[in-house]
């Protein structure tokens, strides 16, 4: 399938991102099977290099989920659906994965992976029916409403009414890790390092090809035991408080904006709405691990190492187990570069050299200010430290990052959990009220600003930069005189 120049100008790049080939086509294949609410994409199409992936989506689309989300938010019959669809997926994809598939025959267990690659697709949809389109003409709505004039700071009230109240996996690590410091040193460090990896190391495989290492938690640990015991005990109690004091600033600010009933229900279901797609996001993640069992049956079976298997399509899996038909290296490196393109429920594969670039070029910017949504209030003044999510060396880049640093990004994901720990403030050039970055600034209490569009573009590693998050600014300031 040719894509057509004509077509070009109504792409729109959405995210970039780092992720294997076999996760993109079960993005890709559950848009084409499944609708969610009449929330279907006419038109996705994914670039990739390696692991680095582009995703456009149709201005068209975009605009239609626009008109179409205020009659979603307020139909609560759709929206129990909507629920129980999304948290009855997860439970069937995690769940699912077996624990031994070394009985199974050929056939079973390219069904065994097919289930799961239907059940990994679906949930793509799911998650991506909370993309930020979806909340714009609420912020746009609750702004311009008669009721809501007298707000002096209608965007952070905005943030504080959609932000989830309820922990993630994500604020249970950190008290776990807090818990973990506090008994250092003991003889069973080691030990209790292994049981923490165990438990969350799959938080690494966001980004990576691999769950964070043991390696990875053992230089985390030798750098904090140098904090002082009385700051790690503050940050626990901290930490382990967050909830009830997110509890109560839901309580008071609902208090003193006195919201119609249409508009609290609508912020109930926003906090929903947020705290499922992270729990989406996370599931997704923990899926990647669980499916590596799959990939050594189907190794052990073909010979074709994991590694390569990732870069399969699912018939291409089907027919490696089921016929012995195997894809040829030609191929399998030809795929390095590649593009899915879905138009309707047809789904096409490029690969090489018939893959044509369809992003604009970058841009040079010269400002020195950033303006984007407000995720978490706050204010902030530090260094830019830039990670980009599809870099390679990002393990490296955030033990470059320094305490206080403002870390700015395209969009956070999980593994950059230690980063978002040491930064005074976050800065994203993509995502909205229910994004990672939005749902994690607020956990952590961290200043945010969500959606600038070209912070990543604007500055560079070591600006001064003040974060005004209460009005969703970014500015270079001038570095005060040596004395």
């Amino acid at each position: 399938m040719v894509l057509h120049e004509d077509a070009a100008p109504a792409w729109v790049l959405r995210w970039e991102a780092a992720h294997p080939f076999f996760r993109m086509e079960a993005l890709m294949r559950g848009h084409a099977l499944h609708r969610v609410h009449g929330h279907e994409y006419t038109r996705l199409l994914l670039v990739g290099k390696n692991r680095h992936v582009s995703a456009f989506f149709d201005e068209a689309d975009l605009a239609r989920i626009r008109v179409r989300a205020p009659k979603l938010l307020d139909d609560s019959a759709r929206l129990i659906e909507y629920f129980n669809g999304a948290e009855q997926t997860i439970r069937f994809l995690l769940d699912g994965f077996l624990s031994d598939y070394s009985t199974l025959s050929s056939r079973d267990l390219f069904e065994q992976y097919g289930a799961r690659m239907d059940l990994y697709g679906k949930l793509f949809v799911y998650h991506d029916l909370s993309r930020p389109e979806f909340f714009d003409w609420m912020l746009s709505a609750f702004e311009s409403d008669p009721d809501h004039a007298s707000l002096s700071d209608p965007q952070a009230v905005f943030a504080t009414l959609t932000a989830p109240v309820e922990s993630s996996v994500l604020e249970q690590e950190e008290c776990d890790w807090l818990e973990l410091l506090l008994r250092e040193p003991e003889p069973d460090s080691e030990e209790r390092l292994r049981v923490h990896a165990q438990k969350y190391a799959w938080i690494g495989l966001s980004e990576h090809d691999e769950p964070f290492s043991i390696d990875h938690y053992r230089a985390q640990l030798a750098a904090d035991c140098e904090k002082p015991v009385a700051e790690i005990h503050a940050r626990l109690t901290q930490t382990k408080t967050r909830s009830s004091r997110r509890q109560t600033e839901l309580e008071n600010r609902l208090a003193q904006t006195r919201l119609s009933p249409t508009w609290i229900a609508r912020f109930e279901t926003a906090r929903r709405l947020a705290a499922l797609r992270l729990r989406i996001r996370l599931a997704w993640v923990e899926a990647a691990l669980r499916f590596r069992p799959l990939f050594d049956a189907v190794q052990a079976k073909t010979g074709v190492s994991r590694l390569e298997l990732e870069w399969h399509t699912l018939d291409e899996i089907g027919e490696l187990l089921v016929d012995g038909k195997k894809v040829s290296a030609t191929v399998l490196h030809a795929r390095r570069t590649y593009a899915l393109h879905l138009e309707g429920a047809l789904l096409v594969l490029l690969e090489g050299d018939e893959v044509r670039s369809v992003a604009p070029a970058d841009l040079a910017f010269q400002a020195d200010f950033v303006k984007g949504a407000v995720a978490n209030p706050g204010f902030a003044r530090g260094r830019v430290k830039i990670i980009h999510p599809s870099a390679e060396n990002q393990s490296a880049e955030i033990a470059r990052m320094n305490e206080g640093d403002i870390l700015v990004t395209k969009m956070t994901r999980p593994h950059l959990i230690v980063a978002i720990r040491k930064a005074a403030a976050i800065v994203t050039d993509e995502g909205g009220v229910t994004s990672h970055a939005a749902i994690v600034a607020r956990e952590f209490d961290k200043p945010c600003v969500i959606g600038t569009g070209n912070a990543t573009r604007v500055f560079a590693d070591g600006d001064l930069v003040e974060v005004d998050a209460a009005n969703g600014v970014v500015r270079k300031v001038a570095p005060e005189p040596n004395p």
